[in-house]
């Protein structure tokens, strides 16, 4: 399985811009044969198709990946770089739970952290040192572009209540977010993303262990 087009790029590059590389590369194989691509409806997608199937392979929330399908839709990510993060987001969940303590990790936190840790990985540092800003944050994972719905929604204000300094913590809208945080350990919303970062993705640690 290969890209000829960037074969061809690199054939030129080393015998020079005059050789017929198409032609040449014809030397190394007989037929080319195309794997398919998207189909028509969303569940065809190679990508979402790709995400399934690392699903049944390794632990994983339907919740994140439903993050990271948006976050690969928007951004153009490759199929190299959904495995990579999604190793990193089973890896987290695999040595952050166990029978005596459910870590809690919210999908959009996690998965978000994990596509950071593989496509910005300057800002990845900048949430372990709890300086990522809300605005890196949605220029990251191009929010505008995802589809409208529940996803969208659900994702935007998770990094909003964790990253926006200047939110009205007295506002109705934002008390789950509070009682779920607060519920599961004691960590203030504003060092939420840097120990997320720091301790769960990077040092795989659960709190208290």
């Amino acid at each position: 399985v290969t890209h000829l087009l960037q074969l061809e790029a690199f054939v030129r590059l080393t015998y020079g811009t005059d050789i017929d590389a198409r032609t040449y590369l014809q030397k190394f194989y007989n037929l080319i044969i195309h794997l398919p691509g998207d189909g028509k409806y969303d569940h065809e997608r190679l990508s979402r198709r790709f995400i399934n199937y690392l699903n049944q392979h390794l632990p994983l929330d339907k919740n994140a990946l439903d993050f990271v399908d948006a976050a690969v839709r928007a951004c153009g990510l490759s199929l190299r770089e959904v495995e990579k993060i999604t190793i990193y987001m089973s890896l987290a969940i695999a040595f952050t739970t166990s029978k005596t303590h459910t870590y809690f990790r919210p999908p959009p936190i996690l998965a978000g952290l994990c596509i950071l840790k593989v496509i910005e990985p300057q800002l990845f540092q900048k949430a372990k040192s709890g300086l990522l800003s809300m605005e890196e944050a949605i220029g990251a994972f191009q929010f505008s572009k995802w589809d409208e719905g529940n996803v969208r929604t659900w994702a935007f204000k998770w990094w909003q209540y964790a990253l926006d300094k200047n939110l009205d913590l007295s506002n109705p809208e934002w008390r789950d977010f509070a009682s779920n945080m607060g519920g599961h350990f004691r960590v203030d919303r504003q060092n939420f993303v840097r120990f997320v970062a720091d301790s769960v993705i990077d040092r795989l640690q659960i709190p208290g262990s």
